[in-house]
């Protein structure tokens, strides 16, 4: 972590800030971040509002992060309701 994230100078750099999927589908905080909003907020009494400023966050997710009691990776559920999700189904074929 850089001198300048600790003194909030700058902004987060790409190291705790939040990272995009390779689908494009959002942002999401890894567990360097996580622990970077606890450490801001438990040990430097910094807000919430202020937290998320400095690491580019929304306020609603370092809320987020404050509530849960463990970092969690996130891990995009299965759907079964789609065409593609059977293994026999083509999705171009005509109906009958």
């Amino acid at each position: 972590m850089s001198e300048t994230l600790l003194s909030g100078l700058a902004p987060a750099d790409s190291d705790t800030g939040p990272e995009v999927t390779p689908l494009g589908e959002g942002r999401m905080v890894r567990e360097d971040g996580w622990r970077e909003v606890h450490r801001l907020f438990h040990v430097e009494r910094r807000s919430k509002a202020e937290i998320a400023r400095q690491l580019a966050l929304d306020r609603k997710t370092v809320r987020g992060i404050l509530q849960a009691s463990a970092w969690q990776a996130y891990t995009r559920t299965e759907r079964a309701d789609t065409l593609l999700a059977e293994p026999d189904a083509d999705p171009i074929a005509q109906p009958p």
